[in-house]
């Protein structure tokens, strides 16, 4: 496996530029090519008819982006020698005979060129090392939600191609990218390169001996946290039973972090039979010194969680029956009953730290890292206001990200209001159906009045009890403020 140099930055610099100015942007290659990313199973062909064509485009797509061999001569004739001599003289590319090849593949996002190691890599006897390029889900989902703060110092720890530290380089003026493989820190080096950041710091070791005595105001880390039996990919599998090395992470990482500074961890866990799951999160967190507000996606039933894994390299359908059986039989031999995956963020703060559990319903409309902050915003004013007198004495507002959509239905030739959705907009899916008792208490709330006269003005209006339409309602309120729809004016 060919392990890819530093160009001089004056390189770099020149060869981004180029890769820019030929429309290789997630725009460019979405408007000539339908997608940004590499082909999916099925894909590759589509992709080869929209290249078909002798032109520089063409070539870098089929080349960086698609992975095929490109004849020299057509190279040759579209591409400048400077760079294809720049690509060689580097690793990026190999010829065979009269053939070029990519051995990277080079993925744009957002502002950023990020490049891996190109897929024929995989079922070759140097896969172990193979780095994932940067249009995987879980390396944009985590990207999604990185609370954009603007903080002294940053650590991606598994930083795999690089990804989440040139993002929070933007918010940083001192990122540190580590991983435990090499390989993967010379591809987040060579990226910081490309893109010109100068402020990302890339050392290589096991979880934090790399950066023993050090601290940080944000971690971000996407590691090794798929479950299962083998033991063949670095960037996916840990030698630890279980998610046991999702565990010791998060105690690990709460030791490296500064005071009101947060770590943010992808991870799955599993359930057991008879095991509360929440209780187990409690459990993980509870000696950290933090504050934890954990994103929580619907659980996968092992044998659904079994063909996801087998199958997300490159989303192959087909998955030999004998692998499978043996993932499967390692979940049914541990009563495993449920796998749970999450996003953890830890706050580390004095005092007693709560835990929080947002469940998400569904996909990620958009950037979500402020939202996360308005979440923990959100328990922290809940946390203050335990007793209901107290929060009968706030005064709430509506948030502005929230929207309601009304739904009738016909009755005698009238149209009548049957019920409504509430739905937040701000990137984080958030919906609950309300009935109309609810959206008139809603209208109460204003920003200038406390929740007590809200209820009061609704009690009235209701010719209801003031004691029992504040028991109703109070639950309510409690959970608007958690889900995002209420906040303190």
């Amino acid at each position: 496996m060919t392990m890819i140099t530093l160009p001089e930055k004056s390189d770099a610099i020149r060869l981004r530029d180029f890769f820019v100015e030929s429309a290789y942007t997630e725009e460019g290659l979405k408007k000539s090519l339908g997608q940004s990313t590499p082909p999916e199973e099925g894909g590759v062909q589509a992709m080869l008819h929209r290249t078909r064509t002798t032109d520089v485009a063409s070539a870098l797509a089929r080349l960086f982006l698609i992975g095929v061999d490109v004849e020299k001569d057509l190279a040759d004739s579209v591409l400048p020698s400077w760079l294809i001599e720049l690509c060689l003289e580097n690793g990026l590319m190999d010829h065979a005979e009269e053939l070029y090849h990519a051995n990277i593949v080079l993925v744009p996002v957002a502002d950023f060129l990020i490049a891996s190691d190109a897929f024929r890599v995989l079922g070759t006897d140097e896969a172990s090392e193979f780095v994932l390029p940067a249009s995987t889900h879980s390396a944009n989902y985590l990207r999604q939600l990185i609370i954009p703060n603007k903080v002294d110092s940053a650590l991606d720890m598994g930083t795999g191609c690089g990804i989440h530290a040139l993002f929070m380089s933007k918010n940083s003026p001192r990122v540190v990218a580590s991983d435990i493989s090499e390989r993967a820190t010379r591809f987040a080096e060579f990226n910081a390169v490309l893109n010109g950041c100068d402020n990302i710091e890339c050392v290589t070791g096991d979880r934090f001996e790399a950066v023993e005595n050090q601290t940080f105001d944000l971690i971000v880390s996407n590691p090794p946290f798929v479950l299962g039996p083998d033991d063949e990919f670095t960037y996916r599998d840990n030698k630890l039973e279980l998610d046991e090395f999702c565990r010791q992470l998060i105690v690990e990482a709460s030791g490296y972090l500064n005071k009101g500074g947060f770590v943010q961890m992808l991870c799955e866990s599993v359930e057991f039979d008879g095991e509360s799951w929440p209780d187990k999160m409690q459990a993980w967190t509870k000696d950290t010194g933090c504050d934890t507000w954990l994103l929580h996606a619907p659980p996968l039933r092992p044998a659904n969680y079994v063909a996801v894994r087998l199958s997300d390299i490159r989303g192959e359908s087909v998955v030999e029956q004998a692998t499978y059986d043996r993932w499967l039989n390692f979940f049914t031999e541990r009563n495993v009953t449920g796998i749970h995956p999450a996003l953890i963020t830890l706050r580390k703060r004095d005092g007693s730290n709560w835990i929080h559990i947002h469940d998400l319903a569904s996909q990620l409309t958009d950037d979500a890292g402020d939202a996360i902050l308005r979440g923990i915003a959100a328990i922290d004013f809940l946390q203050e206001h335990q007793e209901d007198t107290k929060l009968m004495g706030a005064v709430l507002e509506l948030s502005p990200f929230l929207t309601l959509e009304q739904q009738f239905s016909r009755k005698d030739d009238y149209w009548q209001p049957e019920k409504a959705v509430l739905a937040m907009t701000d990137g984080m899916p958030m919906e609950a159906e309300i009935d109309m008792p609810i959206m008139a208490f809603l209208n109460q709330i204003d920003g200038n009045r406390s929740v007590k006269e809200c209820v009061a003005r609704f009690a009235e209006a209701a010719s209801a009890d003031e004691k029992k339409i504040a028991d109703d309602f109070m639950p309510i309120v409690r959970m608007f403020v958690a889900r995002g729809f209420l906040r303190a004016a």
